[in-house]
């Protein structure tokens, strides 16, 4: 399943079908801080969550765990004029039509934040490759 899913990273040029998005939110920037520090500690912990897939001049690919991954929180510059809200634009910016998730580097996640004034809120959209994370990960 895993190198199917692997092929089709592979054959994609824009975009990857295999990204699955997560958009949070949290009642102030402390909290989506402290979110992503706990996550780092869960990347601490896991194996999966410091995985990274390597083929480049090897004969096949190979998952490499790494001792160490951080997941750096992004913040979104947001475009007052732009029609579109603040978690429209952070939808976009992650779209996996269009984004792709560097699969070579630990952790397959991404962490991009923005502040929504007009909601009063801070969202973060977490976009997660599924050669880590699948749907009933995220459910649970």
């Amino acid at each position: 399943l895993q190198e199917g899913i692997l092929f089709h990273h592979q054959l994609q040029e824009e975009g990857d079908a295999y990204i699955t998005q997560q958009q949070l939110g949290f009642d102030s920037r402390e909290r989506l801080e402290a979110f992503i520090t706990g996550l780092n500690q869960l990347i601490v912990r896991h194996d999966i969550l410091r995985t990274a897939v390597l083929w480049e001049n090897l004969n096949e690919p190979v998952q490499v765990v790494y001792r160490y991954a951080e997941l750096a929180l992004e913040w979104l510059n947001v475009d007052g004029a732009s029609s579109q809200s603040v978690a429209e634009q952070l939808n976009a910016e992650v779209d996996p039509e269009h984004h792709r998730l560097n699969v070579r580097r630990a952790p397959m996640l991404r962490a991009v934040a923005a502040y929504d004034a007009e909601q009063n809120r801070w969202l973060l959209q977490l976009p997660s490759h599924h050669l880590v994370m699948d749907h009933t990960t995220l459910e649970l």
